[in-house]
């Protein structure tokens, strides 16, 4: 019964995030990710297209909340994404559209990245996954309390309630109290 009220919770978190990525804004054109050739129309199946490989998301990650923008700062993660890795990711994202490049040097021409508002409506997902990892998944850490707070990029509308829960929340459900 609890697993599958996680499983709903972290669906309606795909949802949101699939009905944020699909607002338009104002003024430009709709916000819809471009993605390289589909399996199949199936929303989830869509997503893994872009995000499902093991690198990606750790990409996401690093520009949403360790404030990571310079190709070397990426490369020093600790899960250490080897470069040629690194470059095609970021490449696959910008293509996507949720992450932008701008030059911060140009004699070498080197680039900051950034999150576009398509990337930044991961949120959701990326925190539902991090709980769901700390919960099941054997010697996870906590998120840290900080990526919970409010996220004042994100202006795609607000986020919904949900059973998100903080690195003190989850050490009480695992020492047995509520």
């Amino acid at each position: 019964m609890q697993r599958e009220l996680q499983v709903r919770l972290l669906i309606g978190r795909l949802l949101y995030v699939s009905r944020a990525a699909s607002k338009t804004v104002p003024g430009s054109k709709s916000v819809r990710v471009r993605a390289p050739e589909l399996r199949s129309p199936c929303p989830i199946s869509c997503a893994l297209d872009i995000l499902g490989d093991k690198w990606t998301l750790l990409v996401v990650r690093d520009l949403m909340w360790l404030n990571r923008r310079l190709y070397s700062e990426f490369s020093q993660s600790p899960e250490r994404i080897p470069t040629s890795i690194l470059a095609d990711r970021l490449r696959r994202l910008e293509k996507a559209g949720l992450v932008k490049k701008e030059p911060y040097q140009h004699n070498p021409v080197r680039y900051s990245y950034r999150l576009t508002a398509v990337g930044r409506a991961l949120r959701p997902a990326l925190l539902s996954l991090g709980v769901w990892a700390s919960q099941h998944v054997e010697h996870a850490g906590c998120l840290p309390d900080s990526w919970q707070g409010p996220d004042e990029e994100m202006t795609d509308g607000p986020e919904p309630a949900s059973a998100v829960k903080t690195r003190s929340a989850t050490r009480q459900t695992r020492l047995g109290r509520p």
